[in-house]
């Protein structure tokens, strides 16, 4: 018999898939959504992202900032959906956004350097198991 020895933070990741995977269906009703959104609204309208950039939205979830990041990006823009929670990014995939999904790690970003203009991280930062590594990959 074998045992494979887990670090902290991988069995930390592991634990917050498992939790966000199994709240992905009720996520968006957790959410006091009204006042959220037009919070949310003001906050990415304060941005100073142009059409035409390249957007990586950090645990997007079920893709809540989607339609306001596609507005600011227009036609020829892009976002990168990324997520540590497959379930997550199913769900978001419902919403028929013209995005692409990645099923990762923000600790491990599977992107070269300099791939985004800008990355946004929407009430992901708390759960990030070591926020020092997280924010060095983003840089």
């Amino acid at each position: 018999m074998s045992c494979k020895v887990v670090s902290d933070s991988q069995l930390h990741m592991l634990n917050l898939r498992d939790y966000f995977d199994q709240i992905a269906a009720q996520w968006d009703g957790i959410l006091e959504e009204k006042m959220m959104i037009a919070r949310l609204r003001e906050i990415v309208a304060g941005l100073s992202i142009e059409p035409g950039a390249a957007v990586l939205d950090v645990g997007c979830g079920t893709g809540v900032l989607f339609p306001m990041l596609l507005e600011k990006v227009g036609q020829n823009g892009h976002i990168v959906a990324l997520d540590i929670s497959g379930k997550m990014l199913q769900r978001a995939k419902t919403n028929d956004h013209p995005v692409t999904y990645v099923h990762g790690n923000a600790q491990r970003l599977p992107f070269p350097a300099k791939s985004f203009d800008w990355v946004v991280c929407n009430s992901v930062f708390p759960h990030f198991s070591d926020k020092l590594v997280a924010l060095r990959e983003i840089h």
